[in-house]
């Protein structure tokens, strides 16, 4: 089994139009019993022409991503231990962002319209039903914070906004203008974090919820915006070929311990976690 320890090597959105680089989806082992963070055992689990990206999980041995098919983007669901993909809807709009649902056996997902709408979906994971939860704001990407609340990167005009979103009510609130795409909970917390773009240098913000108060992490890579967080707390961030850790309570310096290079994967963008720390599904350029 070859190791690619992590010293050595180891959207663009408008509106309406979702930017589509051909990408795919690559799954690694993380390892941390030697001490060190080691990546392991990779797999490129889409493999094939077209976009691949934006991979969540909804859990320990499945993983969700929007991806290619006919023409369009649909969601696929690809099982860890049988390695078969398969795909959660058959709609005439293109899906993205695919995301749990907290206490439902659904996923979420920005449905990309044949007229040009762009609306927030559910999407069951039992069988083909699927219905609008959200389709008076222009989303280009969301989290959710428990069954009824969900934070959102809302397309305005130059900008995407941080808006709060209160499912039950239908009520929206915009808290921070001109944000990034990396909207995620961070784990052991009722925080979650995102990339604000005010300043030159772009800053890991978290914010809490319930005091409204806004905290600074640490400053990102330079313009860079695609981070996961790890379950001790410490992030992982890419840009270009390589991948950066950073533990914000001992220091703001991120330290390189990743290079894709050897592998010949270029431009990493979007990653996820499983939820047990175990996997690690990152995205990239062949």
């Amino acid at each position: 089994m070859k190791r690619y320890s992590l010293l050595p090597i180891l959207l663009c959105i408008t509106t309406v139009i979702y930017a589509q680089p051909n990408t795919d989806v690559f799954l690694f082992d993380i390892d941390h019993s030697s001490g060190k963070l080691e990546l392991s055992n990779i797999q490129n689990i889409s493999n094939k022409e077209g976009y691949d990206n934006q991979p969540s999980f909804l859990d320990n041995y499945t993983l969700v991503f929007s991806s290619t098919r006919n023409g369009q983007t649909d969601i696929a669901q690809y099982n860890l231990k049988t390695g078969e993909t398969t795909w959660l809807c058959n709609t005439e709009g293109s899906e993205y962002s695919p995301i749990k649902i907290p206490g439902k056996k659904a996923v979420s997902s920005i449905n990309l319209g044949l007229d040009s709408s762009q609306k927030l979906y559910s999407y069951s994971l039992n069988d083909d039903s699927s219905e609008v939860l959200i389709d008076n704001l222009l989303i280009g990407y969301h989290a959710w914070k428990d069954k009824n609340t969900l934070f959102l990167a809302v397309l305005e005009p130059d900008m995407l906004s941080l808006v709060e979103y209160n499912l039950k009510h239908h009520k929206a609130d915009t808290i921070q203008r001109n944000i990034g795409r990396s909207l995620l909970n961070i784990p052991n917390s009722n925080l979650i974090s995102y990339v604000s773009k005010e300043k030159p240098q772009w800053e890991i913000h978290s914010f809490n919820q319930k005091t409204q108060k806004f905290t600074f992490i640490a400053n990102t890579l330079t313009d860079s915006e695609d981070l996961v967080w790890l379950n001790d707390g410490t992030i992982l961030m890419a840009k270009d070929d390589y991948i950066y850790h950073l533990n914000p309570t001992q220091g703001k310096e991120w330290v390189q311990i990743a290079s894709l290079k050897e592998l010949n994967l270029h431009n990493i963008t979007r990653m996820a976690v499983s939820p047990d720390g175990t996997k690690l599904a990152l995205v990239a350029e062949r």
